[in-house]
């Protein structure tokens, strides 16, 4: 079969080089705004993923999703955190001649679940925010949308399995 090469992302994203899977994202925190189901693909990231809830009744609940055990996972299409952040974070691999990793492979991962499509999510959207907000300093955070880059991901599935 004549598979068409796919570069990389982060030559899609007119980075000049490929990033360094040690040092790219070192120090800094990444927010991505969605739900996370813990599966056997992220234990490599360990306590660099956060996985912050606000729950119903507003209080803040947060776990290490890569010490927890996977979940089951039917449809990855609907799994816009897990392929946002494995798009983010993968360590390199060989895909047809070609190196491909996360854009940000060393950074640390805040993952908000604010309950969204629920009565309250602005209100839990607005504290789980502000919690990340007091926590600045610890996180050295940046904003990425989820939506957008877990639409690539699922694109390009294939990429990313490993």
């Amino acid at each position: 079969m004549n598979r068409k090469r796919i570069d990389p992302t982060w030559k899609r994203v007119e980075f000049s080089q490929m990033p360094d899977p040690e040092h790219s994202g070192k120090g800094i925190g990444v927010i991505i705004i969605d739900t996370l189901k813990s599966d056997e693909i992220i234990k490599y990231l360990g306590d660099k993923l956060l996985y912050i809830t606000v729950n119903d009744d507003f209080t803040i609940e947060f776990t290490y999703p890569a010490y927890e055990q996977a979940e089951e996972i039917d449809d990855y299409e609907n799994e816009h955190g897990l392929l946002t952040l494995l798009s983010l974070s993968h360590q390199p691999i060989e895909v047809n001649g070609r190196i491909h990793t996360g854009i940000s492979p060393a950074a640390t991962f805040l993952v908000l679940n604010h309950g969204a499509f629920r009565e309250g999510e602005q209100e839990r959207l607005k504290m789980g925010i502000d919690w990340l907000l007091e926590r600045k300093e610890r996180f050295n955070y940046l904003l990425w949308r989820s939506k957008w880059i877990s639409d690539f991901t699922y694109r390009y599935k294939h990429l990313f399995i490993f």
